[in-house]
C-alpha cells in the first residue's frame, strides 16, 4: 500500500464534545447558548474509533492531530480511551506526528491524567509526539 501521505501542514482536529464545564469569559463558550448552531452533544466512541482507524488503513500521514474545538475534552466519559485507542493505532508516528490540546484543567485526574501520561511516555513513538497541554 502506499502512503497517503498528505503534508507535513495538514492538523486535524476532532472535536469531542462541544460541551464545557466551566463559562469563562474569553471562550466562545460564554458567546454562545449553541457552539455549532445546534444542541450541545459529544462524538459517540465509535466514530472516533473509525476515523482514527480509517486514517492508520488508508495511510493517511497528518502533521498534528487535536482531541478539540470548541468543547472541553476531558469532560467526554470515553476521553482516556479515545486517547489511548489513537496512540496505540499511532505506533512509529504512523497517522500524526504530534499531539496537542487544550484543557481548562477541571478533570485532569485520575484515568484522564493516566491515559494522557501513558501517551506521553509511549516509546513506540517519537519523544515529542505529546508535544503540549494547554491549560
Amino acid at each position: 500500500m502506499t502512503s497517503a501521505y498528505l503534508s507535513r501542514d495538514v492538523f486535524l482536529c476532532v472535536e469531542m464534545t462541544d460541551a464545557c464545564d466551566l463559562n469563562c469569559v474569553m471562550c466562545d463558550q460564554s458567546l454562545r447558548v449553541l457552539p455549532h448552531g445546534s444542541r450541545r452533544g459529544t462524538i459517540d466512541p465509535a466514530l472516533w474509533r473509525r476515523i482514527i482507524d480509517a486514517l492508520a488503513a488508508d495511510g493517511v500521514r497528518l502533521s498534528g492531530l487535536a482531541p478539540h474545538w470548541l468543547g472541553e475534552s476531558m469532560i467526554h466519559p470515553e476521553f482516556p480511551a479515545m486517547v489511548r485507542h489513537a496512540f496505540a493505532q499511532n505506533a512509529h508516528n504512523r497517522i500524526f506526528g504530534f499531539f496537542s490540546m487544550n484543557t481548562n484543567g477541571l478533570t485532569l485526574a485520575g484515568d484522564h491524567a493516566e491515559a494522557i501520561l501513558e501517551a506521553a511516555a509511549r516509546t513506540d513513538q517519537d519523544p515529542g509526539t505529546f508535544r503540549q497541554i494547554f491549560i
